[in-house]
């Protein structure tokens, strides 16, 4: 199991409802995209920055957290 307990999401050009949506979006499909048999695995720490610009959709923005996301965690488990 793999376990996230805070997210923080800045969106300063976004307002509320738009960054609780791109956490809605991003924890969703991070729940789908890592197997079941993933294993226990704890990682303290995780940063990602992403530097993308305001015509991106939610739905693209959330795309890109969750690879940078599966991304590291593949790092951390080797």
């Amino acid at each position: 199991m793999i376990q996230i307990d805070e997210l923080q999401i800045r969106m300063p050009d976004n307002n509320k409802n738009d960054g609780n949506e791109l956490g809605r979006q991003v924890a969703e499909r991070l729940a789908n995209a890592i197997p079941e048999d993933y294993g226990n695995q704890h990682i303290p720490e995780l940063n990602i920055r992403w530097q993308g610009a305001a015509s991106h959709s939610i739905s693209q923005m959330a795309d890109h957290i969750v690879e940078q996301i599966l991304q590291e965690i593949k790092n951390a488990k080797l």
